[in-house]
C-alpha cells in the first residue's frame, strides 16, 4: 500500500481510535486512605488529614443540629413531608416545559445569591431525596427537580394516566433512560437562567444524573454554548447497559445500591432471569432499547472544571469502572475525592467535609481549592462557613398559609 496522504490520514485516525485513553495527568488512585484526593493539578495524591477534617466538622456541625430535619430519612423519603419542609423554608414549586413538551416540577430556593446550584437525583428518585443539599448549600440559590416520568404525583385507580410502575416509582411511558433526558436539563437551566441573572450556574449530579449532566454538558460544549460553569459528579455510572448487567447479578442494587443483597436468590440463578432484566430495562425506557454511555460524552468536555466523588468500595461502580471514567477525562482542572463510603452517600456520611469541599471547589480557583484541602493555614484563611439562613424544623412549625399553597396531593401528613 502506498503511503499517500489519504492513507497516512487513515493510519493516524486508526491510531487515535485504538490508542487506549490515558489520564490527563491524573494519578491512579491508591485506595490506601480513608479519604484520598487526586487531581491533574497535583503531582501526587493527597491523604485528607485529620486537621482538615476537624475544621470541616467544626465549621459545619450545624448540619447535625439546626437543620437536622433535612437529613432525616423519614422526611427525605416521604415526598409529602419533604415538600412541606421545602415550602416552610422558602421553596417555590415551579413547572418547566421541555422542548418536546414534557412538564417537569422543580423546587426553587431563591436565597438572593448570584450563584445557582442545580441538583439532579438518581434513577427512580423523586426530587425530595435531594433535600439534604437544600440545607447543605445555603449560600447558593438551589434547584432540585424531577426528571420526566419521575416525582410524586396524586394517584387514583380511576385515572390510568396517574399510574406508575409499582416499586420503581417511575412512569415508563415518559422515562427514556438517558436517551432524551438531557432535554430536561436544558429546560431547567434555561428556565432559571431566564428567571434571574446569575454569574454562575453549577451542576451537582448524583448517580444516574452524572450520566445525564455529562451528556448535556458535552452537547452544549460541542455547540459552543454554555450550560454549567462547574460540575460535581457523585457516583458516576459508566453506562445504562453496564448498570443493567449488574442488576442481572444482584437486582436489589436498583433499590439498595449501597448494599445489594439478592445475588444468591434462586430466581437470579435461573436461565430466564437475564432476558427478563433486559426486557425490564426496555420497559423502563418506554419500550425503546437504549444505552447511554459516559465514554461517549465525558471526553468531549474540555472547558469545564469537574469534581468527582467516589466510594472506593462502591458496589454499584467498581474500581476498574471508576478508573476507566477517570482515564477518559480531558478537561482541566479535574479533581477526584475518593472516600470509604458506600454508593452516593458521601453527603450523608461525611456531610461536613462534603459541604466544605464542594463550596471551595465552586467558589475558589482550582489551585486555592486544592491548597485548602492540603494546608490548614490556607483553609482557615479562605473558607468561610458563615450562616445566612435560619431553618425551620418540620416537627415544630406549621403554617396554614403555607399549607394552602399545596395542592391536595402535597398535603404534609
Amino acid at each position: 500500500m502506498l503511503l499517500n496522504r489519504k492513507n497516512f490520514i487513515l493510519i493516524i485516525n486508526l491510531f487515535l481510535l485504538y490508542t487506549p485513553l490515558k489520564p490527563n495527568n491524573l494519578n491512579s488512585p491508591s485506595y490506601n486512605y480513608e479519604t484520598e484526593i487526586i487531581s491533574n493539578s497535583l503531582t501526587e495524591n493527597i491523604e485528607l488529614s485529620n486537621s482538615i477534617s476537624n475544621v470541616a466538622n467544626e465549621k459545619n456541625n450545624y448540619l447535625n443540629t439546626d437543620c437536622a430535619d433535612f437529613f432525616k430519612t423519614e422526611i427525605v423519603r416521604n415526598p409529602q413531608k419533604g415538600r412541606y419542609l421545602h415550602l416552610i423554608n422558602g421553596g417555590q414549586i415551579e413547572t418547566v416545559t421541555t422542548e418536546d413538551d414534557e412538564e417537569l416540577e422543580c423546587a426553587y430556593f431563591d436565597r438572593g445569591s448570584d450563584k445557582l446550584l442545580i441538583v439532579g437525583a438518581g434513577f427512580t428518585n423523586a426530587r425530595e431525596i435531594m433535600t439534604p443539599f437544600v440545607a447543605m448549600f445555603e449560600k447558593y440559590d438551589i434547584v432540585i427537580f424531577d426528571y420526566r416520568g419521575h416525582g410524586y404525583k396524586e394517584k387514583s385507580w380511576l385515572k390510568p394516566w396517574t399510574w406508575e410502575m409499582p416499586r420503581f416509582k417511575v412512569d415508563n411511558r415518559k422515562v427514556k433512560l438517558g436517551a432524551v433526558e438531557e432535554k430536561d436539563v436544558f429546560a431547567v437551566v434555561d428556565h432559571f437562567k431566564n428567571t434571574k441573572e446569575y454569574t454562575k450556574i453549577n451542576g451537582l449530579g448524583i448517580c444516574y444524573s452524572t450520566l445525564i449532566f455529562v451528556k448535556a454538558q458535552s452537547i452544549k460544549e460541542n455547540q459552543n454554548k454554555k450550560l454549567f460553569d462547574k460540575l460535581i459528579l457523585d457516583g458516576c455510572w459508566l453506562s445504562i447497559e453496564n448498570f443493567t448487567d449488574k442488576l442481572m447479578v444482584d437486582p436489589k442494587l436498583l433499590f439498595k445500591p449501597q448494599t445489594g443483597g439478592w445475588s444468591d436468590k434462586w430466581v437470579v440463578k435461573q436461565s430466564w432471569f437475564k432476558p427478563l432484566m433486559y426486557k425490564l430495562r426496555n420497559y423502563l425506557a418506554g419500550g425503546i432499547p437504549t444505552n447511554t454511555e459516559m465514554l461517549d460524552y465525558l471526553p468531549e468536555i474540555r472547558n469545564t472544571p469537574i469534581l468527582l466523588w467516589y466510594g472506593k468500595d462502591d458496589l454499584t461502580i467498581t474500581r476498574e469502572e471508576f478508573e476507566t471514567i477517570l482515564s477518559s477525562i480531558k478537561t482541566e482542572p479535574t479533581t477526584a475525592i475518593i472516600t470509604s463510603n458506600p454508593h452516593v452517600i458521601n453527603h450523608l456520611k461525611q456531610k461536613e467535609f462534603y459541604k466544605m469541599a464542594c463550596e471551595l471547589f465552586l467558589d475558589e480557583d482550582h489551585e486555592t481549592f486544592l491548597n485548602c484541602l492540603e494546608n490548614i493555614e490556607t483553609l482557615e484563611k479562605n473558607y468561610n462557613s458563615e450562616r445566612t439562613l435560619e431553618f425551620k424544623n418540620y416537627d415544630y412549625y406549621y403554617d396554614e398559609e403555607c399549607d394552602l399553597l399545596m395542592t391536595p396531593y402535597y398535603l404534609p401528613f
